[in-house]
């Protein structure tokens, strides 16, 4: 595979010369040595008797013919040089592959795919592929609110985009694909359904049962009883609504506050949270249990020749106060805040499930207005914080407020605007009630109490109008005026009877 090529216009001086040189390097196997790989050898031209061989230019194919090498000499007089010479040969080309690369195709199909939901009316220059985009519906334009109820969701490989408006009223869907003959890699997409599909709804869907008569029209819609009937037709209690009680002083709002929560909680089994600052907790305690147990707490003056309660009926009164009451108090030095005491009741409704909170009054909170703040503007505030309580967990509140200096009252109930504070009172409650005594004797019993109804907001739980009731001085109970109350104690209260000793 070697060529060796003289001059032939050498002398024979030159020819014994290289005679010579074969003969010394007759043995020697570097000079020319034959390497099976068909790669060029690079000879040095530092050393005349041995080269290395270099790295492969190309790898070998085998439908490539095998280069030849040749080797130059070039005598002189003088010396002997020779180099090595490889002829131009082409470096073997690599086949490209015939397939298209994939980022390419990825674009090329998300440009498709681009102009397709541009048809649609869909802008997806800011959207992002393999991710759920929110925007706004192009159909519906989101409504009113105009948030993004918009999904849009292209695959990461760019053949498919999908979309769902969530809005109740649009609901627009659809899908679209960049090459309508290519298959996507998300095969579960190619189920999507076209049609729009109507889900109904019944009874064993849901797992509900319909409303009874009774449920339609029970306590839940038309507001809970007072326990007096003729109140009853004027107000009932809701949940979720205000009551603001007022009255001149020594009027007996705070005992027919007690009198109809102990009601409430006889007829429908409601607990109460109680922020009664005007009251200390034993003298509060008692009134509540001689309303409940029917009897007097203690044998004095007030109590006449009725027998007091005894002992037994005192211990299960006091697990009656322990079950149905749950009192907010402030023993510190500080007034307690109305934010304090919603917080306080708001604890008190998840752990006890109260139905019911008292708030008296509101000259006993601690009312610190701002600089730039005026009383009407608190009170109102006020009086929204705690609507939304009470709407908020279906919680009926009271709140006592006392009206203002009256200087020219001539012993009728006050109106509605003389509540000290501003008029918002009036104005942002759910219920205004009047409770007013007769302090004249000419005028009309003594005993009697009436509570004057000045607002109802909602028209099926009362209306405007005044009830009587007889006061019972010595257990503190309410009547109706054509009810005794013996014999409506004689009725109420068999279960409080003391049972018969063995």
């Amino acid at each position: 595979m070697l060529s060796l090529i003289s001059s032939s216009s050498s002398s024979s001086s030159h020819r014994s010369l290289i005679n010579k040189i074969l003969l010394f390097h007759k043995n020697s196997k570097s000079l020319l040595k034959y390497t099976p790989c068909p790669c060029a050898c690079c000879i040095s031209t530092c050393s005349l008797h041995s080269y290395d061989p270099s790295p492969q230019l190309f790898k070998p194919y085998p439908s490539l013919n095998k280069p030849t090498f040749l080797l130059q000499f070039s005598l002189t007089k003088r010396a002997l040089s020779y180099h090595a010479y490889s002829p131009n040969i082409p470096a073997p080309v690599q086949l490209e592959n015939q397939e298209i690369d994939t980022l390419e195709s990825a674009s090329a199909r998300y440009l498709l795919l681009k102009k397709k939901l541009e048809a649609q009316g869909i802008m997806c220059d800011s959207c992002r592929i393999g991710v759920y985009n929110r925007l706004k519906c192009p159909q519906c334009e989101s409504g009113d609110s105009r948030e993004r109820s918009f999904s849009l969701y292209i695959t990461p490989d760019a053949d498919l985009a999908m979309w769902q408006c969530f809005r109740g009223k649009c609901g627009w869907r659809g899908h679209v694909r960049a090459l309508d003959s290519g298959k996507s890699t998300y095969s579960k997409t190619d189920e999507i359904d076209k049609i729009k599909r109507i889900e109904v709804i019944t009874e064993e869907s849901t797992g509900l049962q319909p409303l009874c008569k009774e449920a339609l029209t029970g306590p839940i819609k038309q507001g809970a009883s007072t326990g007096w009937k003729d109140l009853d037709k004027l107000y009932k209690i809701v949940p979720g609504e205000l009551t603001i009680v007022t009255g001149v002083p020594n009027s007996g709002k705070s005992d027919w506050i007690d009198a109809l929560l102990c009601n409430l909680n006889e007829r429908e089994g409601w607990k109460f949270a109680l922020c009664s600052m005007e009251n200390k907790v034993r003298e509060h305690a008692r009134k509540l249990l001689e309303k409940h147990i029917r009897k007097p707490f203690f044998t004095a003056s007030y109590s006449g020749t009725v027998e007091r309660m005894d002992v037994e009926e005192f211990e299960r009164g006091k697990e009656w106060l322990d079950d149905t009451f749950h009192l907010i108090r402030c023993e510190d030095d500080c007034l307690p805040s109305i934010t304090w005491v919603l917080n306080l009741a708001k604890a008190a409704v998840f752990r006890h499930g109260v139905r019911g909170l008292l708030i008296d009054s509101y000259n006993e909170l601690d009312h610190r207005l701002p600089s730039n703040q005026t009383e009407t503007e608190y009170v109102s505030q006020m009086l929204t914080m705690i609507k939304c309580f009470a709407q908020h967990h279906s919680c009926h509140v009271w709140f006592v407020a006392h009206p203002q200096q009256l200087h020219q009252w001539l012993g009728g109930p006050p109106n509605l605007y003389d509540i000290s504070g501003s008029a918002h009172f009036i104005n942002k409650c759910d219920n205004e009630i009047v409770v007013h005594c007769n302090r004249n004797p000419e005028a009309g019993p003594v005993d009697q109490v009436q509570i004057c109804v000045r607002k109802v907001r909602n028209n099926v739980a009362g209306s405007i109008g005044d009830a009587l009731l007889s006061y019972n001085r010595i257990t503190g109970e309410f009547h109706d005026l054509d009810e005794p109350a013996r014999r409506q104690s004689e009725i109420i209260a068999p279960k409080l009877a003391k049972k018969p000793k063995s």
